[in-house]
């Protein structure tokens, strides 16, 4: 956290654009270094065949685990477009050829990593070395590779959380400095650059109170994926239409999060995981619709009058 901090506090979003792409670099050699270890100490892909034919529970295709990707598609994709982070790495972009470029090649590293990383997912579950979802690829790493590898796996868990943490650091910073200029719109460049710079530290503080915690980090995801899940239609209808208001936006939120939640804590946050999103993000729609659907029938009779 501390040198995170550092880094971002100082040069802002052009240190965590170049540090992102140094951090990017590490995580494709450790990630594939490690995988290919791995690989060779189960016996290759045979090895694996063997492991997973020999554990059906984790293989065979069935309702509950496909419910779980839909799941986690909802999830992510609403937290994504709520990532200040990313929406200033989309502004920052040359131009819009350059940004096609940039989300061309991102898709085509990003998914056979993904691919390797639930592969590692099944084979730690084939082995019974998961005792805690989040961290399946440590566990299954850490148990197979020799103690001299601990350095490699140690080095790409610290690089991952810090090429999140800057872009997420940096991304709600200037936010929050821009907002507050709204506020302030007197504040010259440099008292925003100072007060950015000081958010980028205070805003660390609960983050790591938070990990020292020991929470689940998969449950920690998804709380802020369900809140982000019931919100992200409500923000956006509004660049559509424009009679939708913050107040319909916030009420239409607060509906979705009223139906989602409940079902996201009956019987624990994974028994109905998909149900609660959708219902968050179904009724939050609706709400937005029936809303805009009213305030339209509310003008015309105004205009007529």
């Amino acid at each position: 956290a501390t040198g995170t901090v550092l880094y971002t506090a100082y040069g802002g979003l052009k240190a965590s654009l170049f540090t992102d792409q140094v951090q990017a670099v590490l995580v494709l050699v450790l990630f594939l270094l490690l995988t290919g270890v791995v690989l060779v100490t189960l016996g290759g892909f045979s090895g694996v065949g063997a492991i997973l034919a020999g554990a059906p529970e984790v293989t065979t295709v069935h309702w509950p685990g496909a419910e779980y990707g839909l799941a986690l598609f909802l999830a992510i994709l609403s937290a994504n477009l709520f990532h200040h982070g990313y929406w200033q790495r989309v502004y920052a972009g040359r131009d819009e050829r350059a940004l096609r470029v940039g989300f061309g090649i991102t898709a085509l590293v990003g998914l056979p990593i993904i691919f390797l990383a639930g592969s590692a997912g099944l084979i730690a579950g084939a082995l019974g070395l998961v005792e805690v979802p989040s961290t399946a690829l440590f566990a299954l790493t850490f148990s197979l590779l020799p103690q001299g590898m601990t350095l490699a796996i140690f080095m790409l868990a610290v690089v991952l959380v810090m090429s999140t943490t800057d872009t997420l650091l940096n991304g709600m910073a200037s936010l929050f400095a821009i907002d507050s200029s709204r506020f302030h719109p007197i504040a010259s460049e440099r008292q925003l650059l100072t007060l950015s710079r000081i958010l980028t530290v205070l805003l660390v503080i609960p983050a790591v109170y938070v990990a020292s915690r020991g929470y689940s980090v998969l449950v920690l995801f998804l709380i802020a994926d369900l809140i982000c899940a019931a919100g992200v239609v409500p923000l956006f209808y509004g660049f559509y239409r424009r009679r939708h208001t913050g107040p319909a936006a916030i009420g239409s939120w607060l509906a979705g999060l009223a139906v989602g939640v409940p079902l996201f804590l009956h019987q624990g946050p994974f028994t109905y995981l998909f149900a609660s999103f959708a219902a968050g993000l179904l009724v939050s729609t609706l709400s937005c619709v029936v809303l805009d659907f009213l305030r339209s029938k509310e003008d015309g009779r105004a205009s007529g009058s």
